[in-house]
């Protein structure tokens, strides 16, 4: 929240501050204008360990500078998000858009991102999935982290609507940039493969969650041990 309260103490400092973060991101392509308030639980924390474990061994992904205006624009309508004036909010992105001509790469991908957590906020699925898939477009501008939280997050929605083919693409994507899921990921992934009826992969990725969650000295969920069992059964019986 720095960057708001800039934009609210001076914008004259502030687009001075800005020329200055602009030369860093382009320098070290490192993702500095992420609205971070607004992440989702889904998650939790793995944004900045993917950041950290991954970005060392893959190509770097080139993050585009952002203009003064679209910064401000953002930080207003992260005013009106956490003021809980959705439709104001929403309003402001709508005029925000107008200029997507002139955005920059990473710039595109940022504000469709702030637009899906918006149309999230006001349970608009369609806009949602939409804002989410638009992202995507831009992958090589985004960080890989924010790729792998959009990749799961439709992967999820899809499953939600009963669309597993189109969950089953965007979860193995998410799997080819995600080294170290969490054990409630790996639980969705066997929940996934039951649905497509790949039993033998639910039943790993089933079995994995669980002892994963046991290694940890943690719950694990009862739910995914039923499903391991009726996974188990279905995967006998084709034997």
């Amino acid at each position: 929240m720095c960057i708001v309260n800039a934009i609210k103490n001076s914008r004259a400092q502030f687009a001075f501050l800005i020329i200055g973060l602009i030369c860093a991101l382009v320098a070290s392509s490192v993702n500095l204008f992420a609205v971070p308030t607004h992440t989702t639980s889904e998650t939790d924390g793995t944004e900045s360990k993917l950041d950290e474990e991954t970005e060392r061994d893959r190509p770097v992904r080139e993050i585009t500078a952002f203009h003064v205006s679209t910064i401000e624009s953002l930080a207003t309508t992260q005013d009106l998000i956490e003021n809980g004036e959705y439709d104001q909010a929403g309003k402001k992105l709508d005029e925000l858009e107008l200029r997507e001509a002139d955005f920059t790469p990473s710039e595109k991908a940022e504000v469709k991102y702030v637009v899906a957590h918006v149309a999230q906020l006001q349970g608009n699925h369609e806009l949602l999935v939409e804002s989410l898939e638009s992202i995507l477009e831009n992958r090589e501008n985004i960080s890989y982290a924010r790729e792998a939280e959009t990749l799961l997050r439709l992967s999820k929605i899809y499953f939600s609507q009963k669309k597993f083919e189109k969950a089953h693409e965007r979860l193995t994507t998410w799997f080819s940039i995600n080294e170290e899921p969490m054990a409630s990921d790996l639980a969705f992934a066997g929940n996934l493969y039951a649905q497509i009826r790949d039993f033998k992969k639910a039943q790993r990725f089933l079995q994995q969650a669980i002892d994963m969650q046991n290694d940890a000295g943690k719950e694990v969920e009862p739910k995914w041990s039923v499903l391991l069992k009726r996974v188990e059964r279905q995967a006998n019986a084709r034997n």
